[in-house]
């Protein structure tokens, strides 16, 4: 009788009352023997009767509990306290509207439907939109980034009892996850669960709210703020193969006391991007031997890669990026047969690179970059056979580039990186075998000998960079064959000859960089690629023997004086150091007028000036060392040989007894200062969102790193009064370091006085006047970095932050979110790029340290920079994930978990 009114549920109440009572007369007529099998207890139509009048009931309920518990038998009404189950596709539509019931703002109207229609009002949720039913029952659901806001009720969900797969991903559902899966015997047809880039928070529940999932097969939580540590009974479900917990805060060790023995089809784990810590076990890895796809990256971590990764003979995909590993990298790794995706990039790893890595039958893509490793890797590339990228930049590997690399890695379609690392002797001619490979990067090397020609043949290309090496010769006009080019950069070689007329003819051509050369002749016409305005002057510096219209230099001599000549050469870049005369700076500022005052500082005035049609920038020095008549002009020459792309370029000096000043090249676009906090009723010249300010981020960076690291120098040279004033913009916005090197030449007592109120580290607060250092560099960078993220200054009365680092420190802490401490500028970039602002923020945290020896170098500052720039570039999965998240635009995402932020991580961490 029962199956029979499941049948009718949904018709006329009258109709069915009758159809009841003649069922019933039926079944009384029917004898002993067949109400005994059909109708327990000879009473078919009282409770036929009984069943009717609940089903009416609870269609005038709100929440039709009381229909369904008037139905639910045995298990289904689990008297400890348990889910109570749907027995009927009305159940199933009753459960849905009370999720219904808990969004609060359904802006594409997904829900619009979810509803009871007609004058019978019938509840059928098999016609709704994102409904799928089997047998006239809910069988999925699917709100797939539908925007929905509000929260997920305790029980509606997990009441379907034929629910197989729920998709509830890419909206903006809030609250914490355990009001949907704490009750016991949730769930329990669930196969796959969606609920990843929402805004759900709270810790996973217990083991034995888990327990009754063990039909699931998928589960993905990503991108959320859930916190807490990961429940081992996760990795007991008996059917789970795939899990996602990625991009959010969990912390914790990963579980390691596991019973594992059932969870043997796991075969896609994805935790990275948490705060996980301690080493990764040998007993984790030996127990997931069916992995297929392993991620554990950008979490604290450390320790070694265990061996026990050899037991691991599915994987396919193994990511270890930025955790802090240590140690070598196991031989064990040979017996990873099916290994396609080897990613332990941004650790410590250490020794040479296993030759039997190159002998993995399927290796595709390897990435070691990062590391501290070491050594010749003529034997591994030896061995290679169908690698498409291979990235081992940042190590420090040694020796020469061997010949067999062009026949080795001839299946090489994506990347080869070799930068930054110590490798010496010339690039082979076999390179040109590589033609179907798109991004080559040999820079910051010790490379000698030529470009071979060869290089012409690699017609995929996309990029080359073979700049800050010791290459010689001419530019081979065989580059022009590279039609699909796009970023050409040989800077800072001993390159010589003209530039050839055919890289004009490469059309997708967006960047050149050839200076810091000794290339001559007349700059051929790039036109059609200057459009992009990424070919400029600035491409070709440093070469004195270049001429033409794009760097605003005559070729041919004329009669103007030739010092003039010369100091109009040095403005627009090439390599010279000028000594000017007292009358010669008064004639180019007009005797120091008062007109020309551009700023004023503790030791200098600066005055905008002209020499020769071309506007400079004069620094006139107040103060100088007492010394001044021994060897006079040796510090400023210093200062004039400086050069780098972040740098204010010095193109000449003056040192009589009246004068001490430094010629600078204007900056026309003003300074940091200006641009983070405009004087009232300034009119807005460029928009500083939050990629314009990464850029700046990275520019002062890669300058400060030139001082501190790169300088062949034997003593780093330290800035010392770092703060946005002199973080100046050049015509295209690039920004550029001035006043680098003051501290070298100012008097012995200025000290700490050097240095602006707000930007000088507490060492030099305590101790008094003492000399800069470059732990003080990095300071004051950090706290440059914390003003252009909230747009406060370090010192502001009126906002009352006196203390920039410690009121970021405390509000994010308390309020759990970036907004409270962005600048409301950057706002509508939050929702696209809450990760890297969250990492820029905890890196400029980093920076601003009490103790010195907790802060990061420089060149570690720019590294992660570069890192946190581009970590999704070439991650399919994660450009995946970003997809979803940029349909988010009417609200905020959640902010992740900033508590390493608190100051006491290592320095190491960065």
């Amino acid at each position: 009788m029962a199956k029979l009114l499941r049948v009718f549920e949904n018709c006329n109440q009258i109709f069915v009352v009758t159809l009841v009572l003649l069922l019933g007369s039926w079944c009384l007529l029917s004898g002993a023997s067949s109400s005994s099998s059909f109708c327990p207890g000879g009473d078919c139509g009282k409770a036929a009767i009984r069943g009717v009048g609940s089903s009416s009931s609870s269609r005038r309920s709100s929440d039709g509990v009381v229909f369904r518990r008037a139905l639910a038998t045995g298990n289904n009404n689990d008297p400890t306290g348990g889910v109570v189950l749907t027995q009927s596709l009305l159940d199933d539509g009753e459960s849905l509207l009370e999720f219904k019931a808990a969004i609060t703002s359904d802006p594409t109207e997904a829900l619009r439907y979810w509803k009871r229609q007609g004058k019978r009002q019938v509840l059928n949720a098999c016609r709704w939109p994102g409904v799928t039913c089997k047998h006239r029952r809910v069988f999925a659901v699917n709100l797939f980034n539908k925007q929905l806001q509000g929260t997920i009720p305790s029980s509606s969900l997990g009441q379907l009892a034929l629910l197989s797969s729920l998709n509830l991903s890419g909206n903006f559902l809030s609250g914490p996850i355990t009001t949907m899966l704490q009750q016991t015997g949730s769930f329990p047809a669930l196969v796959s669960l969606d609920l990843s880039n929402n805004n759900l928070t709270g810790a996973l529940p217990d083991s034995s709210s888990l327990a009754s999932l063990h039909n699931l097969s998928f589960f993905d939580v990503s991108n959320n703020d859930l916190r807490g540590p990961i429940p081992s009974q996760l990795f007991s479900l008996p059917a789970l193969q795939s899990l996602d917990l990625s991009h959010n805060s969990f912390n914790g060790s990963i579980p390691t006391a596991l019973n594992l023995s059932s969870s043997s089809q796991l075969q896609n784990l994805d935790l990275s991007d948490n705060q996980l810590s301690g080493n990764i076990s040998a007993d984790f890895l030996a127990n997931l031997t069916s992995l297929v796809s392993l991620d554990v990256s950008r979490n604290p971590l450390g320790g070694v890669i265990p061996a026990t990764v050899g037991q691991l003979i599915h994987l396919q995909s193994l990511q270890l990026t930025s955790c802090n590993l240590t140690g070598s990298i196991p031989q064990e790794f040979t017996a990873c047969v099916e290994l396609r995706e080897l990613k332990l990039n941004g650790n410590s790893l250490q020794g040479d690179i296993p030759p039997s890595l190159g002998g993995l039958p399927q290796l595709s893509s390897l990435d070691l970059s990062s590391n501290l490793l070491e050594g010749d890797f003529l034997s591994f590339i030896a061995n290679t056979s169908i690698l498409q990228e291979l990235l081992l930049s940042d190590n420090r590997l040694n020796g020469v580039i061997p010949p067999s690399l062009g026949t080795s890695l001839q299946k090489l379609t994506l990347s080869l990186s070799l930068s930054h690392n110590q490798l010496s002797g010339p690039i082979p001619e076999q390179l040109g075998d590589l033609v179907l490979v798109q991004n080559l990067d040999f820079s910051f090397n010790s490379l000698s000998g030529s470009i071979p020609e060869s290089i012409g043949n690699c017609s995929s290309l996309l990029s080359l960079i073979i700049s800050h090496n010791r290459l010689e010769g001419s530019i081979p006009p065989q580059l022009g064959n590279l039609t699909k080019l796009t970023q050409l950069d040989l800077s800072d070689n001993l390159l010589s000859g003209s530039i050839p007329a055919s890289l004009t003819t490469i059309s997708m051509l967006s960047f050149l960089n050839v200076s810091d050369n000794n290339l001559q002749g007349l700059i051929p016409n790039f036109t059609h690629q200057s459009s992009n305005n990424n070919i400029t002057a600035s491409s070709f510096l440093d070469n004195p023997g270049l001429c033409g219209v794009i760097i605003n230099k005559e070729c041919q001599s004329s009669s103007h004086d030739t010092r003039n000549k010369i100091l109009l050469g040095a403005i627009v870049g090439d390599e010279l150091q000028l000594r000017l005369s007292a009358e010669e700076i008064l004639l180019a500022t007009g005797g120091f007028g008062e007109a020309n005052i551009i700023g004023r500082g503790l030791t200098s005035t600066i005055y905008r000036g002209v020499y020769n049609d071309v506007d400079v920038a004069v620094k006139r020095l107040t103060i100088f060392p007492m010394d001044v008549a021994v060897e006079p002009d040796t510090k400023l020459e210093t200062l004039a040989s400086v050069r780098h792309n972040s740098l204010v370029r010095v193109v000449g000096y003056c040192s009589s007894p009246e004068i001490k000043a430094l010629v600078l090249e204007y900056m026309p676009n003003g300074s940091l200062e200006k641009l983070l906090h405009p004087s009232p009723g300034a009119e807005l010249v460029q928009t500083f969102n939050w990629n314009a300010r990464l850029n700046v981020a990275i520019g002062v960076a890669q300058g400060l790193a030139y001082l501190h690291h790169e300088r062949a120098a034997t003593t780093p040279l330290v800035h010392g009064n770092v703060k946005p004033s002199n973080i100046l913009f050049d015509a295209k916005w690039r920004a550029r370091i001035s006043d680098f090197g003051m501290s070298t030449i100012l008097a012995p007592d200025a000290g700490a006085s050097g240095g602006a109120s707000g930007y000088i580290p507490p060492e030099a607060m305590a101790s008094g006047a003492t000399a800069a250092t470059v732990k003080w560099d990095v300071y004051s960078y950090g706290i440059v970095l914390l003003e252009m993220l909230s747009g406060r200054r370090p010192d502001d009365r009126v906002k009352v932050t006196p203390n920039l680092p410690a009121w970021i420190r405390k509000t994010v802490s308390e309020s759990k979110s970036l907004q409270q401490v962005l600048d409301p500028l950057l706002l509508p970039d939050l929702p696209s790029h809450q990760q890297r602002i969250a990492m820029v923020m905890g890196l400029a945290l980093m920076c601003t340290r009490d103790i010195p020896d907790e802060r990061p170098t420089m060149k570690d500052v720019l590294k992660k920079l570069m890192e946190i720039k581009n970590r999704f570039q070439n991650k399919s999965q994660r450009s995946s994930r970003d997809s979803r998240q940029s349909s988010k635009q009417r609200t905020l995402p959640h902010t992740p978990s900033l508590s390493h932020w608190s100051g006491t991580a290592p320095a190491t961490n960065v």
